[in-house]
């Protein structure tokens, strides 16, 4: 779908498939059914081996599998006794969703078979049995019977009768325990319920019935679910806040336009930015986001095969934008949040956020701003070039905040700017990545340098945050001689200009010698003036009784020490002398 229009108007032909490889296809296929026949009632990993095998055909080449669909369909009605056989009920439901739409003519019977036993999976089985299932009832109401009274009723039942109820129940009466209604049942209609919403929807009249009939549902029905699951979210109840924020980001897939809505957003980036949140709500919420993309990007590609279909030569330009303009829209208002997801303790969470900044990337969205694995730090560099050197101090001050959660585990605790892969190797620079992207060219490794040395010089971060750029500076990979000799001439500068502002500021904080106060002359100098060796006992004698201007001399000169003594350790390591 991303490819330009010249590459969509090309007049080359498509290589087709060579017959003789979908014959071989055809017979393994075939093969593989009639494996999956004979193994049929022992429960085993090889039957869900041969199922496994003809869902990936399935995938790749449905037509393949048009023959046996009728053959598979009643394996729906196995009795489910364990994982195993609730992974094959949930295979064969995919593959029929790839199968089905490409049946000729499939009959009624088929169909309302194939119906009846989706649903009796819906109502009766696991999590991720029902997932299959309603994805592929969707698919066979939505493109083929048109039977929206089925899923009303389901829905109906699921909604009204369990879920509004609760709601009402615990509405009028906030004594009541959450834990009497937190059951099996409460779980599984909430959650399909958002499943149902997600796969179906219930803007068109079509799907939500004519009004004033007594099976139909209202208009407004995806306001009042909206509201319903905003409910279950208030709760005082983490474990049914989770139910609830799984189903809504369910319904949110084909309901984009809530994410958007004030309240779902404030409280989505309120689960995202507190340290008190439960870290499976930041990692649902996450997750939630990550699966509307998902679906938008799928639908895209889905609407480019559509349209293929009806033309070869007009461009799909316009209808892109619409699709990933929405997209656009929504993950600017969560990005930010998203984005500080990565400075948390939690593995999990920062993978998560990690698969949501992939996606962004993947289908350009926003202008990136910022994230820390180097494979996609070096994509940004080659799509937007500049931009990496523009944010590099930006990427510098977070990656020391995500350090800091990292390494700190109290107090006391020292965070360092390099890590040890290999006690046989050398330490290297957390962000030395960044250093070679930028390294390439003189004006932009020095623009990083001198932003660095920059911030020891303004004292407006920590003696930590400190320690931590000179770790950086220091095991930075450097290539050529000129690298390290820049920093130590530019220490060399800071120094000469700093070093010597702050030592004639701590000079004039001494009380003066005894016998020099009657000196008036303005050239006069003391004799102890320009004597760097004073003992420590004078300098003692000397100190004011308010030693507070003092005290921040000594902490404003802590950045010149780390430069000295960066310096030092720069000629040490490349050999560099004073000649």
């Amino acid at each position: 779908i991303f490819e330009p229009k010249e590459s969509k108007d090309d007049s080359k032909l498509k290589k087709e498939i060579p017959k003789s490889l979908i014959k071989a296809c055809q017979q393994i296929v075939d093969g593989l059914v009639e494996a999956t026949m004979r193994l049929e009632g022992a429960e085993n990993t090889r039957l869900v081996g041969c199922i496994t095998a003809l869902h990936l055909f399935a995938k790749i080449q449905p037509q393949l599998l048009v023959n046996h669909a009728i053959s598979l369909e009643p394996y729906l009605n196995m009795r489910c006794q364990n994982q195993i056989i609730s992974k094959f009920i949930s295979s064969i439901a995919e593959i029929l969703e790839q199968v089905v739409p490409l049946m000729d003519h499939p009959s009624e019977v088929f169909l309302a078979d194939l119906e009846s036993h989706l649903m009796m999976l819906i109502v009766s089985q696991s999590r991720a049995i029902v997932l299959s299932c309603v994805s592929c009832l969707s698919t066979v109401v939505n493109k083929i019977t048109k039977n929206y009274k089925l899923i009303r009723d389901c829905f109906a039942k699921l909604y009204n009768n369990c879920l509004l109820l609760i709601k009402d129940k615990l509405a009028s009466d906030s004594s009541i325990p959450i834990e009497q209604y937190f059951r099996p049942q409460f779980r599984r209609s909430i959650f399909t319920v958002g499943l149902i919403m997600r796969y179906f929807d219930f803007r068109l009249p079509e799907v939500y019935g004519e009004p004033n009939q007594g099976s139909n549902l209202p208009a407004n029905i995806c306001e009042d679910v909206f509201a319903t699951l905003a409910f279950f979210l208030s709760c005082d109840h983490s474990e049914m806040c989770k139910e609830a924020l799984t189903s809504m980001g369910n319904f949110c897939v084909k309901n984009y336009e809530y994410l958007m809505k004030v309240e779902l957003r404030d409280y989505y980036n309120y689960l995202l930015t507190q340290d008190k949140v439960l870290t499976d709500m930041k990692i649902t919420v996450l997750k939630n986001i990550l699966m509307y993309l998902t679906e938008a990007e799928n639908q895209m590609v889905r609407n480019d095969k559509e349209w293929s279909k009806q033309s070869k030569t007009e461009d799909l330009k316009e209808m892109g934008d619409v699709s990933s303009g929405m997209a656009s829209r929504v993950i600017q208002i969560y990005l930010k949040e998203i984005l500080r997801s990565f400075l948390h303790r939690d593995y999990g969470v920062r993978t998560w956020a990690m698969r949501v900044v992939e996606i962004v990337l993947r289908q350009g969205l926003v202008h990136p701003v910022a994230h820390s694995a180097d494979r996609h730090l070096q994509e940004i560099d080659k799509q937007y070039p500049g931009f990496v050197n523009m944010k590099s101090h930006a990427g510098m001050q977070l990656s020391y905040e995500l350090q800091e959660l990292l390494q700190r585990r109290d107090e006391t605790s020292i965070v360092r700017g390099y890590r040890i892969r290999d006690p046989q190797e050398p330490p290297s620079a957390m962000n030395g990545f960044l250093y070679t992207l930028l390294r390439g060219t003189k004006p932009q490794r020095r623009a990083l340098i001198q932003s660095i040395t920059k911030q020891f010089d303004e004292g407006k971060i920590s003696l930590r945050q400190m320690l931590y750029l000179a770790d950086n500076l220091a095991y930075f990979p450097y290539v050529v001689q000129d690298e390290p000799l820049y920093i130590i001439h530019h220490v060399d500068v800071l120094i000469s200009v700093t070093g010597t502002n702050l030592l004639a500021t701590f000079r004039e904080g001494l009380k003066p010698l005894p016998g020099t106060e009657a000196n008036t002359e303005p050239n006069a100098q003391n004799p102890l003036e320009d004597d760097d060796d004073d003992d420590q006992e004078a300098i003692l004698n000397r100190l004011p009784d308010d030693t507070s201007d003092l005290e921040n001399c000594i902490r404003s000169a802590q950045g010149c020490m780390l430069l000295l003594i960066l310096k030092q350790h720069l000629k040490d390591i490349y050999g560099i002398t004073d000649r």
